[in-house]
C-alpha cells in the first residue's frame, strides 16, 4: 500500500474512534425506570341483591382505569347497606328503600348530608322449579271405568305433559307467596285451585288437590321484601286481610324490610335463597315431598336464574307470569323491565298500577346514596366516576344477565348526582371544582362514558389559580385526585378542558416557556433540554474529556491495524 493509502487508513481508524466515543458521550446509557402502577382506590359498598350479578362486569373494568378503582361491595341487603354506611363503615350503600326518618336523625344535615343517584334496576322474579317427578300434567278422561261395558277401565285416562306458559292470577299467586290457603277447596295456593286452572286452560293438574308450590322467602331484611308485602297489599287485598287474622299481634300494615311473618321457608341472601331451587322440589323445611308440596318457588331478582344454572346445569327452572295493569301477561326480561322503568321512572311496581304495554309489574330502581361532606379528593374523583360509570356504560352489564336497564331521565339524574357529590366535597381551601368533559384518569376508556360532556371534578389547589413561577423547585399541581409532582414550589394549576390561548408564548428567563389562557391559567408550552451533567446514568462531560484521550492514544495503533486489513 502507498503511504498515501497507509496516512488515510490512519486518519480513518482514528476517526472510527473517536465517533464511537462522542456516541457514547453523548447518549444516555441507563434508561430510567418504569414509573411504578398507580395503587389502585378502594371505594367500599354493600346493601341490595338487585346487582349482585352485574358486580364483575363492574369491577373489571373500573379496575381498568388509568387510575385504578377497587371496587368492593358486599350484598347482604338493603336495611343493613343503610346501617353500615350511615356506621361510615362504607363509603356508599345501593338501596331501592330511602333512608327513613330514624336514620336520618342519626347523622348532621340529614338528607342534605347524602347524595342520591339511581344507578341500577332491580326487580322481583318469582323463580320456579317444577313439581316432580312429572312436572306439569293433566289427566284426560276417554270413558267411564265404573261402566261395565269398559274392556279396559286403566285406558279411561291418559296423562298429558303440560308444556304451556306458568300464569298465576294475582290473588292465587299471593297466597302461594304467603303460604296461604284461604277458606276454599282447593286451597288458593294450590296448582288445581278454580282460577289457577281456569287461567292456564286445562281441567286438572295431576299434583296432590291440596299441592301447591312452597316459598322460600328472604330472612335478611330487603327491599324484595318490603316490595313483595306492598304487592300483596294492592294486588291480593283478600290475601292481606286473611294473613293478618291468622296473625293478629303482628304489624302488618308496617310495611317494612322483614316480612311481618316468615310463611314456610327462608334463607339469608339469593344465593342461599336460590340454592333451595335445586334440591329436589320438596318441602325445603322437610325435605320430603309431600300432599302440601308439589314444587318450590322464590321470589329473586331475574339474574339469580344464570347463577343457579351454572352451579346446577340439569335443574329445569322458569319464571311465573304475573298480569300488568295493561292486561298483558309478562315475566321478567330485560325488555318487559325496562319498559316500566321507562315509563315510570323512579316510581316502584309502576307497571302494576299503571298502563303499561310489555311492562313487567315488580320492578323499582336501586340509588347509590354517597357522603355529600367529608371525602378526600381522590375518594371524591373516584365515587363521581363510579357513579357516571354505572350510570352510562355500567348498564351494559344488565342485559346480559337478564337484567334492565336505566331509563335516559333517570341516566341524566345520576349524572347530575355525580356533579353535585364533587362539588358539595370539594369545598376548602386545598382544593377546588374544574369543568371538564375529560372524564379524567379514574374513568374506564369507554366510548359512553367519554361521550358524557361537561363534568365536575376535584382538583387539588386552592380556589384561585396560583401564578407561575421561574426558577429551581417549582412543580405543577393537578390534574384530577390530588396528585402533584415537582419540588416543594409553588407551581401552575393544570385544567383537563381545553381553552383558546389568549396570548402568544412567554418566555420565563430562558427555563419554561407558558402560554396564558383565556381564563387565566398558565400551561408549559416548551421545555429546555437537561444539560449533560444532570441526566443520571454516565456522566457525559467527563466521557467526552476521556473520549478525547482515548482518541490520542489509539489513533496510530487502530491506523495501523486498518492499514494492515487494507493490504
Amino acid at each position: 500500500m502507498s503511504a498515501r493509502g497507509s496516512r488515510w487508513s490512519t486518519r480513518f481508524g482514528a476517526l472510527v474512534v473517536l465517533g464511537s466515543v462522542l456516541l457514547l458521550a453523548t447518549s444516555n446509557t441507563v434508561a430510567p425506570a418504569a414509573p411504578a402502577p398507580p395503587a389502585a382506590i378502594p371505594i367500599k359498598g354493600g346493601g341490595s341483591w338487585g346487582a349482585y350479578q352485574e358486580l364483575l362486569p363492574w369491577q373489571n373494568d373500573l379496575s381498568s382505569s388509568k387510575q385504578p378503582i377497587d371496587l368492593s361491595y358486599t350484598a347482604h341487603g338493603s336495611q343493613i347497606g343503610r346501617s353500615e354506611f350511615l356506621s361510615g363503615a362504607n363509603d356508599f350503600v345501593l338501596s331501592g328503600v330511602p333512608f327513613n326518618p330514624a336514620e336520618l336523625a342519626k347523622i348532621p344535615g340529614g338528607a342534605s348530608s347524602i347524595i342520591d343517584a339511581p344507578v341500577q334496576v332491580s326487580s322481583i322474579g318469582f323463580l320456579l322449579e317444577a313439581p316432580v317427578p312429572d312436572g306439569f300434567a293433566t289427566l284426560q278422561q276417554l270413558c267411564d271405568p265404573d261402566d261395565p261395558a269398559t274392556p279396559d277401565p286403566s285406558q279411561c285416562f291418559v296423562k298429558h305433559a303440560y308444556t304451556g306458559p306458568i300464569r298465576i292470577p294475582d290473588t292465587n299467586l299471593a297466597a302461594m307467596a304467603m303460604h296461604y290457603p284461604g277458606n276454599t277447596f282447593p286451597p288458593l295456593n294450590s296448582w288445581n285451585a278454580t282460577d289457577v286452572l281456569k287461567t292456564m286452560g286445562v281441567d286438572n293438574f295431576t299434583t296432590p288437590p291440596l299441592a301447591g308450590p312452597a316459598p322460600v322467602n328472604r330472612s335478611d331484611p330487603d327491599e324484595v321484601n318490603l316490595f313483595l308485602q306492598q304487592y300483596v297489599a294492592s294486588r291480593a287485598p283478600s290475601v292481606w286481610s286473611g294473613v293478618k287474622a291468622m296473625n293478629p299481634t303482628i304489624p302488618w300494615d308496617a310495611n317494612t324490610e322483614r316480612l311481618a311473618r316468615q310463611p314456610l321457608a327462608s334463607r339469608d341472601g339469593v344465593d342461599q335463597q336460590s340454592q333451595q331451587l335445586a334440591l329436589g322440589g320438596g318441602d325445603p323445611t322437610t325435605g320430603t315431598i309431600n300432599q302440601f308440596t308439589a314444587g318450590v318457588f322464590a321470589p329473586v331478582p331475574p339474574s339469580a336464574l344464570g347463577g343457579i344454572e351454572k352451579t346446577f346445569p340439569d335443574v329445569k327452572l322458569q319464571f311465573i307470569e304475573m298480569k300488568n295493569a295493561h292486561g298483558d301477561w309478562v315475566d321478567p326480561t330485560p325488555d318487559s323491565i325496562t319498559a316500566s322503568v321507562n315509563a315510570g321512572g323512579n316510581t316502584p311496581l309502576y307497571a302494576l298500577s299503571h298502563d303499561v304495554p310489555n311492562g313487567y309489574p315488580l320492578v323499582w330502581v336501586d340509588h347509590l346514596y354517597a357522603p355529600a361532606h367529608g371525602l378526600s379528593i381522590e375518594k371524591t374523583e373516584a365515587l363521581a366516576a363510579t357513579i357516571r360509570y354505572l350510570a352510562t356504560s355500567g348498564q351494559n352489564a344488565a342485559k346480559p344477565v337478564g337484567e334492565g336497564r336505566l331509563s335516559a331521565p333517570l341516566t341524566a339524574q345520576a349524572l347530575a348526582a355525580a356533579n353535585q357529590l364533587v362539588k358539595s366535597n370539594c369545598a376548602g381551601n386545598d382544593r377546588h371544582v374544574e369543568e371538564s368533559s375529560d372524564p379524567g384518569a379514574y374513568a374506564p376508556d369507554l366510548p359512553a362514558v367519554k361521550a358524557i360532556g361537561t363534568m365536575s371534578h376535584c382538583v387539588s389547589g386552592g380556589p384561585a389559580a396560583p401564578a407561575a413561577t421561574t426558577g429551581g423547585g417549582g412543580g405543577t399541581t393537578g390534574t384530577f385526585g390530588g396528585t402533584s409532582s415537582g419540588g416543594a414550589g409553588s407551581g401552575t394549576t393544570a385544567t383537563a378542558a381545553a381553552a383558546t390561548d389568549a396570548s402568544s408564548s412567554a418566555s420565563t428567563d430562558g427555563a419554561v416557556k407558558v402560554k396564558r389562557r383565556a381564563d387565566g391559567s398558565l400551561i408549559a408550552s416548551e421545555l429546555p433540554l437537561p444539560s449533560p451533567a444532570t441526566t443520571g446514568g454516565i456522566d457525559r462531560f467527563a466521557t467526552l474529556l476521556l473520549g478525547v484521550g482515548l482518541f490520542f492514544l489509539l489513533r496510530k495503533p487502530v491506523g495501523k491495524l486498518f492499514s494492515r486489513a487494507a493490504r
